[in-house]
């Protein structure tokens, strides 16, 4: 599967679809669960301050956005603090599988 460069739903092809679907609805259409491994370490903001969020080589059952064999974009929930989740950078993952 080919990864798109996410850059937020605004810059998303599939949100300029606005006039067919409701903002956001791209993923209730086009859903896709996958396991990745995280090849780059992953940190998200927190109030101004970024913390590790997925150490390298874990491997995470995630949530995605995929039309026709492109990968949109995909949010997991992180390794080191559970219950906080968020979009991960399509550059830092492996696909490993589609499930």
């Amino acid at each position: 599967m080919e990864k798109y460069n996410y850059r937020g739903c605004g810059k998303c092809p599939l949100s300029g679809l606005a006039e067919e679907i409701e903002y956001g609805a791209c993923v209730k259409e086009y859903r896709v669960n996958l396991r990745i491994k995280i090849t780059k370490l992953v940190r998200w903001e927190d109030w101004n301050v970024f913390r590790t969020v997925f150490n390298v080589g874990d491997v995470v059952a995630v949530d995605g956005v995929a039309k026709d064999g492109i990968l949109y974009c995909c949010s997991g929930e992180s390794t080191l603090h559970p219950g906080v989740k968020d979009y991960i950078d399509l550059d830092a993952i492996e696909i490993l599988e589609i499930l």
